[in-house]
């Protein structure tokens, strides 16, 4: 019998630069750590709303930090994130729950191409400063990334099967503490967990999991 694999549930939402560098990270140690990784979707609107907590661009000083700081991300982790000119206006006056019902269909439906959606949703907004919230976009998408049958996700979409993954997933998160994203549960086989807030702590998960840490691991990045 296979020994039990520890479990990475990353809980997400594509509205978040840093869920796409943890992502990305989680990715590529899933393809050297012994574990299962597990894709959650949320909806990151309802995790700050139930954590009293505000996006980092109401605050003008965290907003220029955070800009600088996805520079030096892209540096280490040998990404491409760039931010939308109009950032502020799309962080704090657009929604991703269509979005992210997207990516809960496509788990649904076509959960081979879960991956390749959530890549393709953030590279519109933090690569190239497109849209992901008007049915235009999400037809955009499922051409992209060669989706079977689009037509069943887009109905799944209003499916109300959907909306209760999604909401379920926001009540785990927050139930295990979660008050923004990325945020990732490890649980080890003998059933012991944590939680980790950011994309800044997968040393932290290493040491938990009692696994290497060998830095970007930019060797099993994803074609971007």
């Amino acid at each position: 019998m296979s020994e039990k694999k520890a479990l990475v549930e990353l809980f997400y939402d594509i509205i978040s630069p840093y869920s796409w560098i943890q992502f990305e990270a989680l990715n590529r140690y899933a393809k050297v750590w012994p574990i299962e990784l597990q894709l959650k979707p949320f909806y990151l609107g309802a995790i700050m709303k139930s954590a009293g907590n505000r996006p980092p661009m109401t605050v003008p000083s965290k907003g220029v930090y955070m800009l600088k700081d996805l520079e030096k991300n892209n540096r280490y982790w040998g990404l491409k994130l760039q931010a939308p000119s109009n950032v502020a206006e799309i962080v704090m006056g657009k929604t991703t729950i269509q979005a992210q019902r997207m990516l809960a269909a496509v788990a649904e439906a076509e959960p081979e191409k879960l991956e390749e959606t959530s890549r393709e949703l953030w590279k519109r907004i933090w690569m190239r400063g497109e849209g992901v919230f008007e049915a235009k976009d999400f037809e955009e998408v499922a051409k992209a990334v060669h989706l079977k049958n689009p037509t069943k996700v887009f109905t799944l979409m209003k499916d109300e099967k959907i909306k209760k993954i999604i909401s379920e997933n926001v009540e785990k998160a927050v139930e295990s503490g979660s008050f923004g994203a990325p945020w990732t549960i490890v649980t080890l086989p003998s059933g012991e967990s944590e939680s980790f807030f950011g994309s800044d702590r997968m040393h932290l998960i290493a040491d938990f999991l009692k696994f290497p840490f060998d830095g970007p691991l930019k060797e099993h990045s994803a074609k971007l």
